[in-house]
């Protein structure tokens, strides 16, 4: 870079211009790479807290089926031994043991049964599963 009495040179204004945008871009490159890594984070967790609240919902859905066929069991006496029984939850629905269950997010009705029994000890296991647009239990349909 030559100066001289007359100031800077066009050629040599330009060329540093033109480093001067090249920074500028870069470092607009490197700012939106790095924002979109970290929204991604912040994604990622939220979809996890959203997915633990959703299967918290089914979790009790679950559970309600297993106290409702409690209660059908006991009321409708009917005496368990080691072959399991297998109870609709539209069964229990219509003896009005169970309210419909319905998907969390498409609000569409699920299916489910729940399995009943006594094991070696006499002790009587009640096993519940459900079908949902977006959530299937654990082991349901291995009846």
């Amino acid at each position: 870079m030559k100066i001289d009495n007359k100031g800077w040179g066009l050629n040599t204004m330009l060329i540093m211009v033109g480093i001067i945008l090249i920074a500028l871009l870069a470092v607009t490159f490197f700012s939106i790479r790095l924002n979109n890594l970290l929204g991604n984070e912040n994604n990622e967790s939220e979809n996890k807290i959203q997915n633990a609240i959703n299967d918290s919902y089914y979790t009790n859905k679950v559970s309600e089926i297993s106290s409702a066929m409690g209660r059908y069991i006991n009321d409708m006496d009917i005496s368990l031994s080691s072959t399991p029984i297998s109870i609709d939850i539209n069964t229990l629905i219509s003896h009005d043991y169970l309210t419909p269950i319905t998907d969390y997010i498409s609000n569409n009705r699920c299916s489910g049964y729940s399995v009943a029994y006594l094991n070696n000890g006499n002790i009587r296991i009640i096993n519940s599963y459900i079908k949902c647009d977006n959530y299937t239990s654990k082991g349901y349909g291995e009846k």
